[in-house]
Parts: C-alpha cells; structure tokens; sequence
C-alpha cells in the first residue's frame, strides 16, 4: 500500500512540470531536460557576395547564381576553383586528404580551371556583377531559443576568389 500511495504522490508533484512542459514553458532550469537547458545552438553558413560594377558587394542568390548546381553544393564546388585549397603535391595535408577525399584524388587541371572560371564569369555577368572576384563569407550565429529569435552574427573566415589569375 505505500508504494501505491508513493506513486500516486509523485504523479501529482511532477505532473504539474510535465503540463508547464507541455505548453511550451520550462519549469525549473535543466530540470525535464538537462541535457539542453539554458542552450543556445551555434550555427555556421557560407553566402556569396558577387562585386558591383561600383565596386560595393552584394550577396547573391546561390538558386539563381548556380543554377543547374544544387545551392548545397556551390559554396564547395567554388572552395575547390580556389588555389588556395588545392594544398602542396607532397604535403603532408593533401596526402592525408588523398586518402580520405574522393575529391581530392583528382586534380584540376589548367583548362578544367579556365572552363570553370567561365562558366562563373558568365553567371556573374547574368547577375549584373563584375565578373572578376566572388567572395565567400563564414558567419556564426546562436539561435535564442527562449526568445525565438536570433543574436547577431559574426564573420569567422572570409575569402575572396578570383577568376583568370
């Protein structure tokens, strides 16, 4: 018998956490969850920039820009044209990166780069931009959970690509 009383006690102590919870409201700090509480998640995204002919950036559409490339493939697609990410034929990162990287196992070629330097021409030109730079911008920003909002963001890294170098 007590511990039918016991239970039923608890029941009625904690259903009343459970119905804050159920409506959106968190009771007690990281008391149903404690695993998220007080949490607010990082999230990291790229966007392009295209330049002006005045000489301003403005970010473009990458549905648009990239058309037929899906939008989640364009930002690595345009990391790959970089000389910048295509590391030193023996060093040690692009051995390691050989091994583990479908990608990295073929190496653009100069007429692969010159194709592909004019096919991105060509869509900047469409997009009304200067067709001799594309910038990439890293930001970083925290989603408010508790206010549904968001904080501001942050440029974590910032690359300027050029074309025909």
């Amino acid at each position: 018998m007590y511990s039918v009383r016991f239970t039923i006690l608890l029941a009625l102590l904690l259903a009343v956490p459970f119905l804050l919870r159920f409506k959106g409201l968190e009771p007690y700090p990281a008391l149903l969850l404690p695993e998220n509480a007080a949490t607010s998640p990082d999230v990291s995204y790229t966007l392009l920039y295209g330049q002006t002919p005045a000489g301003s950036w403005e970010e473009l559409n990458p549905a648009n820009f990239g058309y037929p490339i899906p939008t989640q493939y364009m930002v690595p697609v345009i990391k790959r044209l970089s000389s910048d990410y295509n590391a030193d034929p023996g060093s040690y990162k692009s051995i390691l990166l050989g091994k583990l990287h479908l990608a990295d196992r073929y190496h653009l070629t100069a007429e692969d780069k010159k194709i592909a330097d004019q096919w991105f021409q060509e869509r900047l030109h469409r997009c009304g931009m200067d067709t001799s730079a594309i910038k990439l911008v890293t930001y970083k920003q925290q989603l408010d959970v508790d206010a549904a909002g968001n904080r501001p963001k942050t440029i974590t890294h910032e690359q300027i690509i050029h074309f025909n170098r």
